[in-house]
């Protein structure tokens, strides 16, 4: 047996086989990698800080895949594990051909329904994986898991997602996988669960992205079950309420019997796990789109909306992401950003996935209140954990510092345990099932064995059930949070037993964290058992400790206390803008109008200083106003006032919104025109694109959307029209309004701004038909359209050319002649073409024998219509001595004509490609029209041309695109292509993208194009320097893994995690292992072989 077998064996086994207690009578079979060397050795490449010690506490095969887990009190952990990941749950970046039926699904009936649509025979492959629960255990105390057991494999059939998401409290193990919630028990005590409750269900009504589920189960202060699902949206309908959030991910929050279920944060992405501070201020990381955004760390605010819309993610014109970058919604406050949304604390990270926070106990105090955040990048040399330090910035946080907790490491998810150690799990290699999955204990060993950590491990282990009441008023101030909840949820439990002290503690608690303690129990207390609080909580909303009147607030709104109201309109004036924060929240909970005034000076005076204050000064405004007293604010003299009441009233819903699109403030008519266009209020829709008529429009986003109102109404098209005129109106917009016309009598179902699924009715669409577009192409020839700018001349011909107006034909035709520019002079030549012009043949024969190439290969198109006769023999003779553009068109041509002259004339150029005398920038191009004919001879003469590539069958079918591409649709491919994501992980010309791969600026003069397809298609073939290490089992038992710098015939020269520079003697070197490639292989699926030849090209060129 190798030697590095032994190491991981020791570790599992110590003496005896590890229990693998998993159902093995599942027709299903999940795939497993057998132990090997690598989970112990893989330790030697991981960077801690200085004095922490890194151990290995599990690994495959107990379990694999490792998604989530939970530490629990006795020492066990439940890992959620996947295998239905690309076996059952699928990307839609790998099935593009569903975009349409995914974004017009609006529950998980719609989804299901269409994967028979699409799947045919193969709908039963979804239903053959499931994801489990696995419970592990260390039987024998040496901190070595060695049992592990199936929990629960619950989780599968066609409409199910991710086992994301796994907490256990009290027995209750809590689980979310979509398209559910489930709560599992295990009444008999055997490890595996016998009682299975799904407390909700609705979740997922999209496929979306891989990985978009549901994570985050934590419990709050409040003790409430709190979690997370991605974009991929919910519709969910319980005994309290129906949920719609199709559109976006968000945080839930609900008892912990699943009931009072309710949103609690909008408009993220993909954010994973959630975690709470001491003062009950709720934290997630959200993820990036790999469209040029940053992933975000976010502060969740109750009633928030981050901005992110799901179908925002296909969207590749005119700018990519559309409004998510176009508005920068993704970033940090700023100026001028729009105001519906809360905006991030701070950019960070590549990958946000695990997430916890310091407890207070096991961690040595440089991390005290530290966030720490798994950064998984698809590589373990460029992920691992942040310890993140943040600050408070007015009614939020800053990000004050962070540094590296454990690094190169592929974490999932991460979490304190009892014992003060922090756990994480690790995917080992990869975004696809690796079959491995490890866990590892990381702890400082003096932090670790303090007294207090001592105390919290033996505290956790036994509960708190048997305390008295005073006692458990002591651990209220204890110092790990963990412990102190407990404390705090036992009391609450104890009814009035437990109600004195959390009163004694409110009031006169030792400490803030105490006091704090005391009110949330209190607020328990008055939700769940209906006892009387108020006459506790009400004066302390005038206590001179300011968290005390902040939390105070908080409770008497969460409780919805009409008591609290006069004394909470006081708070809106506090010192502390987080006491102010939460008294305007809290009064839009209760609902009291009379607010209104004390709200609007709150607005006035925070301004666009501080979003979270705004956000919640808005929040009070829409729960305590009705859509017509906030209409009235209109005339308020103040700007902030009046985008305040527009955000509002887009909290309703309400067609009042478009009173302010007469608004003299940019800002604020904008932010209306974003409240009628993204919630699609129909009936404002004229108001909306009625601005079209004005001089000017105030900003690029409201012309945006006042150009897709004019669309989506359907009626006035002359309002695009004297748009597209309008000199002093931004030239993108003007192109944007001519392609609309372009689409006028079949617009696309797909939102123009913020593609969403919005089908145009058939009375719409007779109605849209039925008008006549001659008349506004008149206008805008009679308007000077001929005098725009060369972009916007090119769109309107496109108008003339999708509609045929013939009548158009004498404006253009001069557009044909020397003195414009070639992208005019071919555009008018398609024109006229489409027109069916009657001195169309006098055009072409003008750009047959013009100078410019690109002309002359329109015209020769333009021709072979024309005259079909006459554009073969020049077909043939442009394909041996034209300009590329018209040698590309030849061959079209010829592979398309039916003449048998056409077979020979590019028979004749592959003997020559044969040779190597034929241009490799046309290879592509003549091999496609020999293909396309199908005749003998052409396919002999291909078979010639591929014969010497025979010996490398994945490069083959590119191998001729490697020359001649288009690097403008080469950049497109790159940063739009969602199946290949190029963005995720590569930075380019515009210091865009990830930093897990290399970057790829100057590529062109490092590698040969031949040596670009090869990463791409084989990436595991010939390593990027700097991106694969190797590991090195030593005769001496120690494990080294670096990145060899030197090889000769006697020593290894590396560099190590640390940076530093090891020779390694061959003789000493008992085994050595590469790592592989973080870029995952099979793109070359995803693209078809004229999108590598442009891909190539670009690379090539940056």
């Amino acid at each position: 047996m190798p030697l590095l077998v032994n190491f991981v064996l020791a570790a599992l086994q110590h003496g005896k086989p590890a229990d693998l207690a998993h159902d093995q009578t599942a027709a299903f079979t999940p795939r497993i990698v057998p132990a090997s060397d690598e989970a112990r050795t893989a330790i030697a490449r991981f960077q801690a800080p200085d004095g922490f010690r890194v151990e290995l506490v599990a690994a495959e095969p107990l379990f694999a895949n490792p998604v989530a887990f939970w530490p629990a009190h006795d020492g066990s952990f439940y890992v959620a594990e996947t295998f239905r990941h690309h076996q059952g749950v699928t990307d839609l970046r790998d099935h593009m051909d569903w975009l349409d039926d995914d974004l017009a699904a609006r529950t998980v009936a719609d989804r299901v329904a269409y994967f028979r649509k699409q799947l045919g025979e193969r709908f039963s492959e979804m239903e053959l994986a499931y994801d489990r629960v696995s419970l592990l255990r260390d039987t024998d105390g040496d901190g070595v898991v060695d049992r592990s057991t199936a929990f629960s494999t619950a989780f599968a059939g066609a409409a199910a997602g991710i086992a994301a998401g796994v907490l256990e409290h009290h027995g209750d193990v809590f689980v979310t996988s979509i398209p559910s919630f489930w709560r599992l028990r295990d009444t008999n005590h055997d490890d595996v669960a016998d009682e299975t409750t799904e407390l909700a269900t609705g979740f997922g009504v999209h496929v979306a992205l891989l990985g978009h589920d549901m994570h985050g189960l934590v419990i709050g202060p409040d003790e409430r079950l709190y979690f997370s699902i991605g974009d991929r949206g919910f519709d969910v309908k319980t005994n309290d309420a129906e949920l719609h959030h199709p559109q976006c991910g968000a945080v839930l929050r609900c008892e912990l019997d699943g009931s009072r279920l309710e949103v609690f944060a909008t408009g993220l992405r993909n954010p994973q796990e959630l975690a709470f501070d001491d003062f009950g201020n709720l934290f997630t990381g959200d993820n990036n789109s790999d469209g040029g955004d940053k992933a975000r760390l976010v502060h969740v605010v109750e009633g928030g909306d981050s901005g992110w819309r799901q179908s925002y993610q296909w969207i590749t014109e005119p700018a990519l992401r559309g409004p998510w970058n176009e508005e920068k919604l993704w970033h940090p406050h700023h100026a001028g950003q729009a105001a519906y949304i809360v905006p991030p604390i701070e950019n960070f990270a590549d990958g946000p996935s695990g997430l916890t926070i310091d407890p207070g106990t096991g961690c040595p105090e440089r991390w005290r209140g530290r966030l720490f955040l798994c950064d998984f990048r698809g590589d373990a040399a460029t992920s691992g954990v942040h310890a993140i330090e943040l600050e408070p910035k007015n009614a939020t946080f800053a990000l004050k510092g962070s540094e590296h907790a454990i690094w190169r490491v592929l974490a999932t998810d991460c979490d304190f345990g009892p014992d003060g150690s922090l756990y994480v799990t690790d995917w080992t290699q990869g975004w696809s099932q690796p079959g491995t999955g490890r866990l590892y204990r990381v702890y400082e060993p003096s932090a670790r064995d303090a007294a207090a950590a001592r105390e919290t491990r033996e505290l956790l282990r036994t509960g708190v059930g048997s305390k008295t009441e005073a006692e458990l008023g002591v651990l209220c101030s204890f110092a790990d949070r963990r412990v102190r909840l407990a404390a705090q949820f036992e009391l609450a439990a104890r009814k009035e037993q437990g109600r004195s002290v959390l009163e004694e503690l409110a009031r006169r608690g030792p400490d803030a964290r105490a006091r704090v303690h005391g009110i949330a129990g209190l607020a328990i207390q008055a939700r769940k058992h209906a006892m009387a609080t108020a006459e506790v909580l009400l004066p302390l909303l005038v206590d001179k400790e300011p968290e005390v009147r902040a939390q105070a607030a908080h409770a008497l709104g969460d409780l919805r206390d009409k008591r609290a109201f006069p004394p909470l309109l006081g708070r809106l004036t506090d010192a502390s803008p987080r006491v102010r924060m939460f008294a305007a929240i809290a009064l839009g909970r209760i609902g009291n109008p009379s607010a209104l005034q004390a709200l609007l000076q709150l607005v006035r005076e925070t301004k666009d200083e501080d979003p979270v204050l705004r956000h919640a000064a808005i929040f009070g405004l829409a729960g305590t106003q009705r859509s017509e007293a906030l209409v009235k604010l209109a005339d308020d003299p103040d700007a902030h006032v009046r985008l305040a009441a527009v955000v509002a009233l887009r909290r309703h819903a309400s067609l009042l919104v478009a009173r302010f699109l007469a608004d003299a403030d940019a800002l604020v008519q904008t932010e209306a025109a974003r409240a009628i266009d993204d919630l699609d209020l129909a009936p404002a829709r004229a108001d909306l694109a009625s601005l079209l008529a004005l001089p000017k429009l105030a900003t690029y986003d409201l012309a945006r959307r006042a150009i897709n109102a004019c669309v989506r109404e359907g009626a006035r098209p002359h309002l695009l029209a004297a748009h597209a005129l309008r000199a002093d109106a931004d030239e993108r917009t003007r192109r944007e309004a001519l392609q609309r016309l372009v689409e006028w009598r079949n617009p696309p179902s797909r939102d123009a701004v913020s593609c969403a699924w919005r089908p145009f009715d058939d009375a719409a669409l007779v109605q849209r038909r039925a008008i006549d577009l001659e008349p506004v192409v008149a206008r805008m020839i009679e308007g000077g359209i001929v005098d725009a700018p060369e972009r916007v001349l090119a769109a309107w011909l496109k108008v003339v050319e999708a509609h045929a107006v013939a009548s158009a034909a004498p404006a253009i035709e001069p557009l044909v002649g020397p003195g414009w520019p070639s992208s005019v002079r071919c555009s008018a030549l398609r024109a006229l073409a489409a027109v069916g012009a009657p001195r169309l043949r006098e055009a072409v024969q003008i750009a047959l024998a013009d100078t410019d190439g690109e002309l002359r290969a329109t015209g020769l198109e333009a021709l072979t219509k024309i005259a079909p006769e006459d554009a073969l023999p020049l077909a043939v003779r442009v394909l041996v001595d034209g300009e590329l553009g018209e040698r590309r068109v030849a061959c079209r041509i010829l592979g398309a004509s039916s003449a048998v002259g056409a077979g020979a004339a590019l028979a004749k150029e592959l003997e020559k490609l044969a040779n190597g005398l034929f241009p490799v920038e046309l290879a592509f191009d003549l091999c496609a029209a020999a293909h396309a004919r199908r005749e003998p001879l052409l396919d002999e003469l291909l078979a010639r041309t591929a014969a010497p590539r025979a010996a490398d069958p994945m490069l083959a079918p590119f191998v001729d695109g490697l020359f001649g591409g288009d690097r403008e649709r080469g950049k497109q491919v790159f940063r739009e292509k969602n199946a290949t994501a190029c963005l995720r992980c590569h930075k380019t010309e515009w210091d865009e993208g990830g930093t897990v791969g290399p970057d790829l600026r100057g590529l062109g003069k490092r590698l040969a194009r031949l040596q670009m397809l090869e990463s791409i298609v084989l990436p595991n073939r010939h390593v990027a320097a700097g991106y694969r290490n190797t590991v090195f089992a030593m005769k001496d038992e120690r494990i080294v893994e670096g990145r060899v710098l030197l090889e000769d015939d006697n020593v290894f020269r590396i560099i190590d995690a640390d940076a530093r520079t090891l020779e390694l003697p061959k003789i000493d070197v008992e085994e050595q292992r590469p790592g592989r490639s973080a870029m995952p292989e099979g793109f070359e699926k995803f693209l078809s072989p004229a999108e590598m030849r442009d891909l190539i090209e670009y690379l090539a060129a940056i």
